[in-house]
């Protein structure tokens, strides 16, 4: 145990017990939010949907420039930003009472969640070498799935008694990681990096579309992933409903399954797979999450469903490290926050178009329809990520040989 403790710096471990106990009351809250504003404002579906998409859509507009000042400010700094944002807009969820209020409310968290993961993104990569840090950030999903296990059940009792007292636990959970931060990270920004590698005019002359296209085809082939990951937090618990009549509980026991299965299984098959090549094992990541579409599309049992949820962690489970192990990979050391910031952008926009677009989807045609869809474009992603992420690849050994020559 001392040895598996010695194995990663403090900040890591601060790391993952700060993101433990955040998502924990997080997943509390994600299950039900929907169904919160949706009896809050008497039913409206496409109101509901259009106030939960305004924090992904916050996220990514200000995920424009998050990165960035994680690469001139430093990560501490960003981050305690983020998470006292974050506790603030929690904190508001208890007294508010208006469609104004919530869609306020909710775009503050998009700012304080925007500016949280290109820092503690970059940082991993500023601390951990590459070769382990595809396990990192498995270890930090198995924290961030801690919540998705205890949080949804827990979510169902303490919504039905008191949705007040949840928003005000994940409010205080989130002040306690604030504090961690300040008193116990250090910064790890690599010393002058800001514009060392661009003669020092930073972010707009190092910033040309044609040296970083790998980045961007990374982000575009990613957000079919992103899509259905904000159908499953809005619409699916919708879609459920048309075919159960406990929705509430098969979803919390859908997402139970997911978190228990990433708890277990996370780090095994990060080890296992950190040998393969990254474009392969996301190949099959997109494939699974092409099986998944389909089973949550025709949710025509529950045991359809769970071996849905099960694709789907595995899905989980392949993809998320790997995905930010290429970015890590491919970033220029001077870039790393501003990488991770673009790249987060795919979350922006699945997750703020999803529900609008899911939603839409759905009165038109179903569900069924809605998640095909989804499915047809994990499938178009599935065929074209292992070029891109050889192109990416290549276009880093190329910048260190030329970088050779220059010195």
């Amino acid at each position: 145990m001392r040895a598996w403790l010695n194995r990663y710096d403090r900040t890591i471990w601060i790391r993952v017990i700060g993101t433990a106990l955040t998502q924990i009351t997080s997943f509390m809250i994600r299950p039900f939010l929907m169904f919160y504003l949706y009896s809050k404002l008497d039913g409206h579906l496409f109101l509901a949907a259009l106030v939960v998409s305004l924090q992904p859509l916050a996220s990514m507009i200000v995920g424009l420039f998050a990165g960035e000042w994680a690469d001139r400010a430093g990560r501490k700094p960003v981050m305690a930003a983020s998470l006292a944002i974050q506790a603030v807009s929690m904190a508001g969820f208890v007294w508010a009472d208006s469609v104004y209020a919530f869609a306020g409310l909710t775009a503050l968290g998009g700012i304080g969640q925007s500016l949280f993961h290109p820092a503690a993104n970059a940082q991993i990569a500023d601390l951990v070498p590459e070769n382990r840090r595809a396990e990192v950030y498995a270890l930090l999903h198995m924290a961030f799935n801690a919540g998705a296990a205890a949080g949804p059940m827990l979510g169902l009792l303490l919504f039905r008694a008191n949705p007040a007292l949840v928003f005000g636990l994940a409010s205080a959970s989130l002040f306690l990681f604030f504090a961690a931060v300040v008193g116990l990270i250090p910064e790890t920004k690599p010393a002058g990096s800001e514009g060392a590698k661009s003669g020092g005019e930073g972010w707009r002359e190092t910033w040309r579309f044609r040296e970083h296209i790998p980045l961007f085809l990374l982000t575009l082939l990613c957000v079919p992933m992103s899509l259905l990951y904000g159908q499953a937090d809005t619409n699916l618990p919708i879609h459920l409903k048309d075919h159960f009549d406990d929705y509430q509980k098969v979803f919390a026991v859908l997402m139970t399954v997911n978190g228990t299965l990433v708890l277990l299984f996370q780090m095994a098959v990060a080890g296992w797979t950190e040998r393969f090549d990254s474009g392969k094992v996301l190949t099959v990541a997109f494939l699974l999450l092409t099986v998944v579409s389909a089973g949550y599309g025709w949710a025509g049992s529950f045991a359809v469903l769970i071996a849905a949820e099960v694709a789907f962690t595995l899905a989980e489970m392949l993809g998320l490290p790997h995905t930010n192990k290429v970015v890590a990979r491919i970033a220029p050391e001077h870039l790393r926050g501003r990488y991770f910031a673009v790249f987060g952008l795919q979350w922006g926009v699945g997750r703020s178009l999803g529900p609008a677009f899911g939603s839409a989807v759905y009165v038109a045609w179903g569900g069924d329809v809605m998640f095909y869809l989804i499915g047809a474009l994990c499938f178009l992603s599935a065929i074209g990520i292992r070029r891109v992420v050889d192109l990416g690849a290549f276009g880093r050994e190329r910048r260190e040989k030329f970088g050779r020559i220059a010195g």
